[in-house]
């Protein structure tokens, strides 16, 4: 689905009508598994249009597994490598059967382009193995109505996750667990362009903590993100944060290193955006609105859990809208205070305030069960409005990551000095 920034966030559920390389089509009520069993390496095996929502896929070689029109399964696992699932809408069962639409493991595998709608399911795209998939591709997913996360992944290396459609995900179940549009752990991934929007807590049974992007320490020390780049997403309207991060068990920094930068975050929790504990960030050309209860937008904290210090934390270029006055837009949660020089660096933020957050704030959270739709059009033109509305136009400082080449909605980004402070270039 296209927005009016011209990106293509997720798929409608109609599949890929590519088939000029199909080596082998599955006509409806044929076996798409025999099919897969059958393939010789390289293979594309093309689906025809049918109705297979009872059918769960297994692909554990190199080859393609495509919906050249409206498929419908319960789910697909992907193991081995440089297998692809291209097109299909999946569905699932009953609660926790399957408990993922898709689960990965493996080396390259690709999972595009799929629809993935069924309220039985915990999680869109998953992996809960021990050993989760390296070198993988998820992209151009829309995720909605799962129960708990769009996409887990307890580990894995160099995953990338990118204009996936991630909204109205709630538990209907009271299963205990949190909401969130992504939970991503492991090592060198990057999170660019996805559409995560209309995230409300007070659809679900329990009113669980609900975020855009989650990550936390466990008591085996084995969850942990280094090296994380999540860029140029769109994370609106939301009960909770845009990112948290919390050493929040023992001192190690198991969460280090993010560049966090581009992203727009209109959520409604106690600020957008928190590191605690967290040794390593570059959060710059972000903006952020809301922060409409008691705390910053930025929050960075030791975490008094576990005693883990915050440090090296960069924040640069951004855009930070509050609807009132009561705090400071950067800063730390009472109760909790910082040494002097916890911030590396703090510079060329603007900030002003904007009390129609407030009234948007109740709006959201007062109508739950408001019409949801894929692509809300206005999200790809308002925000760029908001932020014209400061002195933002070449009034950045150098970028100090490398390679973020284009604004959130695709225009060329400058850089150096004549960059613009937030996340759109608009000089």
């Amino acid at each position: 689905m296209t927005a009016s920034n011209g990106i293509s966030y997720g798929t409608d559920g109609t599949g890929n009508p590519k088939t000029s390389d199909c080596t082998t089509t599955v006509a409806a009520g044929g076996s798409i598994q025999s099919a897969i069993n059958n393939a010789a390496t390289g293979a594309v095996v093309c689906v025809t249009a049918a109705d297979y929502s009872g059918t769960s896929l297994s692909i554990n070689k190199a080859i393609t597994v495509r919906a050249t029109g409206a498929v419908k399964i319960k789910s697909a696992v992907l193991t081995g490598s440089n297998a692809t699932l291209d097109g299909f809408t999946i569905v699932g069962g009953a609660a926790d059967a399957p408990a993922a639409g898709v689960n990965l493991t493996g080396t390259s595998n690709k999972v595009v382009n799929n629809l993935i709608n069924g309220h039985g399911l915990r999680f869109g795209i998953d992996c809960y193995q021990n050993t989760c998939p390296r070198n993988t591709l998820i992209a151009n997913n829309t995720i909605t109505r799962s129960n708990n996360f769009g996409i887990y992944m307890l580990n894995g290396d160099h995953i990338t996750v990118e204009r996936n459609n991630i909204y109205d995900l709630y538990d209907s179940v009271n299963n205990g667990i949190d909401v969130d549009g992504i939970r991503l752990f492991g090592t060198n991934h990057i999170l660019r362009n996805n559409y995560i929007h209309d995230l409300n807590s007070k659809l679900s049974v329990s009113q669980p903590h609900l975020d855009c992007i989650q990550h936390y320490q466990n008591g085996e020390g084995t969850d942990r993100v280094a090296n994380m780049t999540i860029e140029n997403n769109y994370c609106v309207r939301v009960s909770g944060m845009c990112l948290i991060t919390s050493n929040n068990i023992h001192p190690a920094h198991d969460l280090r290193d993010y560049t966090f930068r581009g992203n727009v975050c209109q959520t409604y929790g106690w600020q957008q955006v928190i590191f605690s504990g967290i040794d390593g960030a570059r959060v710059e050309n972000n903006m952020f609105l809301g922060a409409t209860q008691s705390g910053p937008n930025v929050t960075v904290e030791n975490n008094a859990d576990s005693g883990a210090v915050s440090k090296n934390i960069h924040i640069r270029n951004n855009i930070l809208i509050r609807g009132d006055g009561r705090n400071a837009a950067i800063g730390t949660l009472s109760g909790n205070p910082l040494a002097s020089g916890y911030l590396a660096g703090n510079d060329k933020n603007v900030t002003w305030v904007d009390a129609t957050l407030l009234r948007d704030h109740a709006a959201f959270q007062n109508n739950p069960a408001h019409v949801t739709t894929p692509i809300v059009a206005s999200d790809f033109t308002s925000f760029r409005a908001d932020a014209q509305k400061g002195n933002v136009v070449n009034q950045g400082a150098p970028m100090l990551t490398s390679g973020l080449t284009t604004d959130i909605d695709g225009d060329p980004r400058v850089s150096g000095s004549a960059i613009d402070i937030g996340p759109y270039e608009l000089g």
